[in-house]
């Protein structure tokens, strides 16, 4: 169940930053389109760290959803307001929001990571635990071990 609902969310998450490029692009301008790729390229990471961990979705639900909803409107509106005439101020701001999007997409993903590790060694305390409460003692000679 989690690793369909995972796909579901990397689904709507690839749409929705389809819809941010097709919007970027209507604005002709290079170095906004690369900074739509770079956010793009955030977003990605949190999208594969949460289809090789379904159960890191609940953690990326907002980011995956509502946050690039509003990177999707934020941009649409952007591309409408500049379609007739340039709006520096405007691109300023919106490029601040996507380098500010970008940061926290990337910071998210390693807080993902970090969670991960942490319910690795939790279960590797857990399971050393069990063994030495069953009287299993590690092997010195294994390479294993080491």
């Amino acid at each position: 169940i989690q690793a369909k609902r995972a796909s579901e969310a990397i689904e709507l998450a690839q749409a929705l930053l389809d819809a941010i490029h097709r919007e970027a692009e209507k604005t002709r301008d290079r170095p906004l389109q690369g900074q739509v790729e770079r956010f793009s390229a955030s977003v990605f990471e949190v999208m594969q760290t949460v289809e090789e961990a379904p159960r890191d979705l609940p953690a990326a639900r907002r980011y995956l959803g509502l946050y690039l909803k509003g990177a999707r409107d934020a941009t649409r509106s952007y591309a409408e307001l500049t379609r007739n005439r340039s709006d520096d101020a405007a691109r300023a701001q919106y490029l601040s929001l996507m380098s500010d999007l970008e940061a926290q997409f990337r910071a998210k993903r390693e807080t993902l990571l970090e969670d991960n590790r942490s319910a690795l060694d939790i279960e590797i305390d857990v399971l050393r635990h069990r063994l030495a409460q069953d009287g299993v003692t590690p092997d010195k000679e294994d390479p294993l071990n080491a």
